[in-house]
């Protein structure tokens, strides 16, 4: 995902117009889609705490969130301001959704696509020790790990799945940020019954 997010700022550092012509601004009825992408974004409480329960040292904990945040913050606002600064008021709901079509770009869409998929499984941490436990528990031995690891990918395809069909009605692409695609597969469910 590095790779794919340095090609993403070299394309958007290397097309920027002259944006004097961009509103210095934005309207007062996209405030609260702002506000609420913002807090969306920036929410992650559901793996929080279980990362600070695991830790080998607790009490060092706030350094690793602040440090953390603060990568996580600077990488929004400096990819949202180069974006803007590109694409405009043209931008789409994504940034990948405006890269050219050639193979450099398509390829970090996948890349994308694949990291998401994978970190999926992180975002999954809190349901995932809640369901499996209960069904570990009644299997043998010898086949808790099989049924473990069985169980943990066939969640995490079986809500994929209902992301990206909920998410190609929507015609949106996969690029979502850390902590809130624990949400996707309660919506999808929810918008696909």
């Amino acid at each position: 995902m590095t790779a794919s997010l340095v090609l993403i700022y070299f394309y958007s550092l290397t097309h920027i117009t002259y944006p004097i012509n961009l509103p210095k601004v934005g309207r007062a009825k996209d405030y609260p889609l702002f506000f609420g992408t913002a807090i969306f974004a920036f929410e992650g409480i559901g793996v929080v705490l279980p990362l600070e329960n695991k830790m080998q040292r607790p009490q060092s904990f706030s350094l690793v969130l602040y440090l953390g945040m603060g990568i996580v913050t600077f990488l929004y606002i400096s990819l949202g301001t180069i974006g803007y600064m590109c694409f405009g008021a043209h931008i789409g709901g994504s940034i990948t959704l405006n890269l050219p079509n050639c193979w450099t770009y398509q390829a970090v869409k996948l890349l994308y696509c694949f990291g998401i998929f994978i970190t999926f499984a992180l975002q999954f941490y809190v349901p995932a020790e809640i369901l499996i436990p209960t069904v570990v528990a009644r299997v043998s031995e010898r086949w808790e790990t099989a049924v473990d690891l069985l169980l943990r990918t066939g969640l995490v395809i079986f809500t994929c799945k209902l992301l990206i069909v909920h998410l190609e009605e929507e015609s949106v692409c996969l690029s979502t940020p850390p902590g809130s695609s624990k949400q996707f597969p309660v919506i999808a469910l929810l918008d696909y019954l």
